[in-house]
């Protein structure tokens, strides 16, 4: 495997020999990388040429990457199939620059429990949510390995449910040391037993930010305090919300009820930050009309779990639909200024270019997509690497990416005879399968076979078009006239 380095040349990072055991055979090789500098890099996958070999022009397969400053990953643990769960998973893929990875721990399959988060554990993830999910459903090595990771600068965020928090039994986890509440063993809300009406608040409620700490990023959702306060206060109502217990003096109260239940709460845990978010329908105001509300608030949430909330400016982005096509496909694309809190920026305007391997450039047309901007790039007919760049008219940002247009002989990319599928053209059209030492036979068969010729002609007869029928028509019609007559019918 080559990687395109910061200078523009190609380096081998990896090398791997298989062996095939036959012809036919398919391997699949796994090759590990790891960047050393950010921005975009070429990987290109080569094998050598053996003996004899026909065609070259498969051994060599190539695409781009893009190498991001750590990404932000984030591992979302939930219990339950509810509505907010699909809402949220869906508003922060939309996210260019957030991943989330989702693990459904199913309640009803409990006798499978606690589950092994050995393999997701061993990945780099900023950000941990925790939805409605018992704390019965994971390993406690694995919890205190998510305390651990917490504890040296990870974040976790708790969301509301019905086995949430204290009903899930959270605080006597490995877990319980970073949450912003007290303990109480006895809100356990067991799984055979009806749910607890005092361990809920029920709604309709409206979240409000809190008088001393309601200014921080998460609640933002104008330009000034009193502009987010006015959002708040319009955003739909919600079903209800959990009751959490006493807090601890390190909590602080983002945001709470009209009668000041606590509803989001935050602390420092060593160097990572806790969120407890006591509610499960915000999707409703993506539902009621405040999408736009919905999405940067959740998108905020995280970006201040993961420590990212202070990032200045505005981004612009470009994506490409893929990143290899064939000669003659066209390639779509899209782009858009997008401001820290994740909203799309309104009223900018944007260019796209596209180069070709030769250097030559051509405008591609933008059209606009609400508030950002789609494209396609049609005659891609030189194989090599193009590139796309777009410019924005606001502080001259300016972003690239680039692809592979390959050329792909569908005849030659294969040379190997496919004799199953020659057994069944010649099964299909009476023929029949000889070897190749069966040739001369051949010739033969076809020199002593009587030459044997079939015509095949067609005849079509209309009845509707002779005399006899025009006259059989014509008659039955002045037979009727001349009984109508004579029987005084007309």
């Amino acid at each position: 495997m080559l990687v395109e380095q910061s200078d523009g040349e190609l380096a081998e990072v990896a090398r791997r020999s298989v062996k095939p055991v036959e012809n036919t055979t398919e391997e699949s090789v796994r090759f590990d990388w790891k960047a050393d500098s950010l921005g975009e890099r070429k990987l290109v996958l080569e094998i050598d040429s053996v003996s004899g070999e026909v065609v070259l022009t498969n051994n060599t397969v190539s695409s781009f990457v893009n190498v991001v400053d750590g990404g932000l990953r984030v591992l979302y643990l939930e219990g339950s199939p509810r509505v907010e769960q699909r809402f949220l998973r869906r508003v922060l893929s939309s996210s260019p620059d957030i991943q989330i990875d989702f693990q459904w721990i199913d309640s009803v399959r409990r006798s499978r429990w606690p589950v092994s988060l050995e393999q997701e554990l061993s990945r780099d993830y900023k950000v941990f949510l925790i939805g409605d999910l018992d704390v019965d459903a994971i390993r406690p090595q694995d919890l205190e390995k998510i305390r651990l990771l917490v504890e040296n600068g990870s974040s976790i965020g708790f969301l509301g449910g019905f086995h949430s928090f204290e009903a899930g039994g959270w605080g006597s986890s490995p877990l319980g040391r970073l949450l912003p509440y007290a303990r109480d063993p006895l809100s356990r809300q067991r799984f055979d037993e009806p749910i607890r009406n005092d361990l809920h608040e029920k709604g309709p409620i409206t979240i409000m930010p809190d008088e001393q700490f309601g200014g921080v990023s998460i609640l933002r959702l104008g330009q000034s305090r009193q502009e987010s306060d006015d959002v708040w206060r319009g955003l739909p109502e919600l079903d209800g919300a959990n009751r959490l217990p006493r807090l601890l003096p390190v909590a602080k109260t983002l945001a709470t009820t009209a009668t000041g239940l606590p509803l989001l709460v935050a602390r420092e845990y060593g160097l990572g930050r806790v969120l407890v978010f006591a509610v499960d329908s915000t999707w409703r105001w993506a539902m009621q009309g405040s999408a736009g509300a919905y999405k940067r608030f959740w998108r905020q949430f995280i970006l201040w779990l993961a420590r990212r909330e202070d990032f200045d400016g505005e981004r612009l982005w470009l994506k490409l639909a893929r990143r290899r096509i064939s000669v003659g496909s066209p390639l779509v694309f899209d782009a858009g200024l997008t401001l820290p809190d994740g909203t799309l920026v309104q009223g900018s305007s944007i260019s796209a270019t596209v180069i070709d391997p030769t250097g030559n450039s051509r405008q591609v047309q933008l059209s606009k997509n609400m508030e950002s901007f789609s494209g396609t790039v049609a005659g891609c007919t030189e194989p090599g690497d193009w590139e796309v760049v777009v410019k924005a008219d606001r502080k001259g940002g300016e972003a690239t990416a680039r692809f592979v247009v390959y050329r792909q002989d569908l005849e030659l990319a294969n040379p190997r005879a496919n004799t199953l599928l020659m057994q069944q053209i010649a099964a299909a059209t009476d023929g029949g399968v000889r070897l190749p030492e069966e040739l001369p036979d051949i010739f033969k068969e076809i020199a002593q076979a009587p030459t044997v010729s079939k015509i095949s002609q067609e005849w079509s007869v209309s009845l509707w078009d002779n005399f006899i029928i025009i006259s059989m028509f014509a008659g039955c019609l002045c037979a009727e006239w001349f009984f109508r007559k004579r029987w005084g019918l007309v």
